[in-house]
Order: structure tokens, then sequence, then C-alpha cells
């Protein structure tokens, strides 16, 4: 048996308390209660603890994800702006620079079928007023033209514009409007990319 002070009873005449006597199997008791209402609070605390970092970890896995999602559109709008601009430039810089060089063949082999079913003397090529010399030095540089046109300035042809003529055939080569409408659908393709990336 084991006397403890009762502190929750008065005091005797002489200033201390009287005395409480307890066994050591109910001190015992006392003392796993408390330490199993001490563990259930620890518990609670843990659990408590816990759920409130899977929340901040699901919280920052979101963001992240957000993120790189984020980070993947930006790049391929990045790619998809710079490879326009490549595309652009080789539209209207290499291709028509390369159109230029064969513009010769191409008049040659048109100048070919058509002088066949002309009369001679009665082909003209129409041109816009600012390809007059141009064209007229290209025609003088080559010897392998069956037939020399007469070359005639046409203000309501555009540039790169060339209309081939005789008296029973009529033929077009417009380079320059092939051109315009090459870059039409690669602008327009690329906006639509670009629409599409920002709808995700």
């Amino acid at each position: 048996m084991i006397a403890l002070p009762d502190l929750d009873t008065p005091q005797g005449e002489n200033g201390t308390p009287d005395v409480l006597f307890i066994t050591r199997k109910q001190l015992e008791k006392l003392r796993t209660e408390a330490f199993e209402k001490g563990r259930q609070a620890g518990d609670r605390d843990a659990r408590a603890a816990l759920h409130e970092h899977e929340i901040a970890l699901a919280e920052d896995l979101v963001q992240q994800l957000h993120e790189m999602t984020f980070t993947h559109v930006e790049a391929r709008r990045a790619v998809l702006h710079d490879l326009r601009e490549l595309v652009l430039t080789f539209v209207d810089v290499v291709l028509p620079a390369v159109a230029d060089v064969g513009l010769g063949d191409l008049l040659v082999s048109e100048l070919a079928a058509i002088s066949d079913q002309a009369i001679p003397g009665r082909i003209t090529l129409r041109c816009a007023p600012s390809d007059r010399d141009a064209i007229a030095r290209l025609i003088g540089s080559r010897t392998d033209i069956p037939a020399r046109p007469t070359i005639q300035c046409d203000a309501e042809l555009s540039e790169g514009q060339i209309v081939i003529q005789s008296s029973r055939r009529e033929t077009e080569i417009n380079q320059a409007g092939a051109l315009a409408t090459l870059r039409d659908k690669v602008e327009t393709y690329f906006h639509l990319k670009t629409e599409e990336e920002s709808h995700g």
C-alpha cells in the first residue's frame, strides 16, 4: 500500500494534507490510463500532422504539374514561332531566288510548246512594266529559245506575272502569285497550329 497526499481534500489542522492511500495495482492502472491517454493524443496529433503533410504534398504536386504543362506549352509555342519564321524566310527569300534561276528554262519550255502552233513572228510576251528589262535580258541571253517573242508591257499584270500568247494559244506564268499563295498557306497553317496550342 502506498500513501499519497490527498490534494483534493481540505488540509488538516496542522496544515498538512490528509493522507490518501492507494494500492500499487491502482497506481499502475493510473499510470497505464495516463500513458494510454497520452498515446491517443499523440496519435491524433500525428495523424493530423500527417494529413496536413499529405495535403501540402498534393498541392505541391498539382502546382508542379501545372508549371510543367505551362512550360511544355510555352516551349511548343516557341518552337512553332521559330519554325514559322524559318519557313517564311525560305518562302520569301530562297524560293524566289530558285524561281528566278529556273525562269529561263520555264520560258524556253513554254515558248517551244507554243511556237509549234504559232505563225512565225506572231508570238507576244506580256509582262508588268517593272519586269520588262529583266525579261528582255533573260531572253536575249538564251540561245535555245525556238521563237523570239515580242515583249509588251501590260500595266494590268502584277510583278512576276507573264503571259505568252499566240494566235491559237495563251499560257500564263505567275511565279509571284504561286509564291504568294504558298505564303498564305504557310501563314494559315501556323496560325491554326498556334490556336490549337492555345486551346490545348
